[in-house]
């Protein structure tokens, strides 16, 4: 890795630490408008000094039993998700397995129309099928 990147990289984990400690630093009020309504804010506005409420920001960090549970059940969920992704891969490896022999036996097997195919052309719908009457009307031109 470049030091121009590294340096960059650098550089933006500080900003976000630095934003991150601002905002635990900050205080948080409480209070309520003359309407009722309740709001939050880190400044108290003007003509609510006499209704604000100081909250006191608790942070809950996670006891270590409780951390190697959350631990537990990534790793266990992350071993179903691999498995699931592996059964996949393998459902479609086979089926794409089963599909090409048939379609390479389905393309050798089908007689080539009339005219080259182009008796089809003004009856193509937008997704490349046939319409029923372009069935009807190339099975005469043969």
């Amino acid at each position: 890795m470049s030091k121009k990147i590294m340096l960059s990289n650098a550089m933006v984990s500080f900003f976000i630490l630095g934003l991150s400690l601002a905002a635990h630093s900050a205080d948080i009020y409480k209070w309520v408008d003359e309407n009722g309504k309740i709001h939050f804010g880190d400044a108290v506005p003007p003509g609510a000094a006499d209704k604000i409420k100081k909250m006191e920001l608790k942070i809950i960090e996670p006891d270590e039993t409780q951390r190697q549970e959350a631990l537990a059940r990534v790793a266990k969920e992350k071993a179903l998700s691999d498995a699931a992704t592996s059964k996949a891969k393998e459902i479609e490896k086979s089926a794409a397995d089963a599909a090409a022999p048939a379609s390479a036996a389905g393309t050798a097997s089908k007689p080539k129309p009339a005219n080259g195919g182009d008796c089809f052309a003004p009856y193509r719908n937008a997704n490349g099928s046939i319409k029923p009457e372009g069935l009807a009307a190339c099975a005469d031109a043969k």
